[in-house]
């Protein structure tokens, strides 16, 4: 058998982390097992070979950004692998059993708000983001859908309104955030359905910054009178915010507009 020289050994030490086994062999010409028993051997009398994992990791990060065949060929591999049912059943189950694993799951949670916190993850969070959302608005159904759920969650001054409103007119009398009334344009914050009045909570925060909120609230307005509704506009302090207290102390200005002969009433709460 063929010994080993110095210049083969060095070959061997500086390249392997990087190379193929196949290419190793062809300029060693040597056997994979030869190889592989010589490595085993420089191991053992002391010599330090670099990890053939980091150097792959950061060949293949580096592959997966600038190489666009190859980022489309991954692409289309993994959206057909997802479309297979029962890939995504053996991943789901897989991902249940490592997650069972109370270790395994401190570990994650741990090394996940680790990883929010580095200023790569907060910039890529922030694009992904940024183009998820330009999308979504971008799509008539989906921006109706974002401005739904935006809506579903009211201010806490508003809700207060709307269970004082339900004392004296009913619990199924008084709605609130009701998109039906305008044919899902514009929704309705709170709706009193047996007197046909539409109380608009105008939070001064919200609508002294948002732009274009003046034109919004005067065409909502006009739909609303079209329809044969009252509008009573609220405007609600914000800073300082108000109590509960301070809305129940000045109900009565919001009782008498919807009472009132005017098909628009504004009303200043503070």
């Amino acid at each position: 058998m063929k010994r080993w020289s110095d210049e083969e050994d060095k070959y061997l030490i500086k390249h392997y982390h990087k190379e193929q086994i196949d290419v190793l062999c062809r300029e060693l010409g040597k056997t994979r097992q030869a190889i592989h028993n010589r490595r085993i051997r420089l191991i053992k009398s002391g010599v330090e070979f670099k990890s053939k994992r980091n150097f792959l990791s950061a060949y293949w990060k580096f592959q997966y950004k600038t190489n666009q065949l190859l980022i489309r060929k991954h692409k289309k591999s993994i959206e057909k692998l997802w479309k297979d049912k029962e890939f995504n059943i053996r991943h789901v189950r897989g991902i249940k059993k490592w997650f069972d694993n109370p270790f395994f799951r401190e570990k994650h949670r741990q090394e996940f708000i680790k990883r929010r916190k580095t200023p790569e993850f907060v910039r890529r969070q922030k694009e992904i983001a940024s183009r998820l959302m330009t999308d979504r608005h971008n799509d008539p159904v989906k921006h109706k859908q974002i401005l739904e759920n935006l809506r579903r969650n009211p201010s806490g001054q508003q809700l207060f309104a709307v269970t004082l409103l339900k004392r004296i007119f009913g619990e199924e009398s008084v709605g609130c955030s009701d998109w039906n009334i305008l044919d899902g344009r514009m929704e309705v914050d709170i709706p009193v359905y047996p007197v046909k009045v539409a109380i608009e909570w105008d939070g001064e925060y919200w609508h002294s910054r948002l732009k274009n909120a003046k034109k919004r609230d005067i065409k909502k307005n006009q739909e609303l009178i079209k329809r044969g509704w009252k509008v009573v506009r609220v405007l609600a302090r914000s800073n300082p915010p108000m109590s509960y207290q301070d809305i129940e102390n000045q109900f009565e200005k919001i009782l008498s507009a919807i009472k009132s002969d005017k098909i628009l009433s504004f009303v200043e709460v503070n």
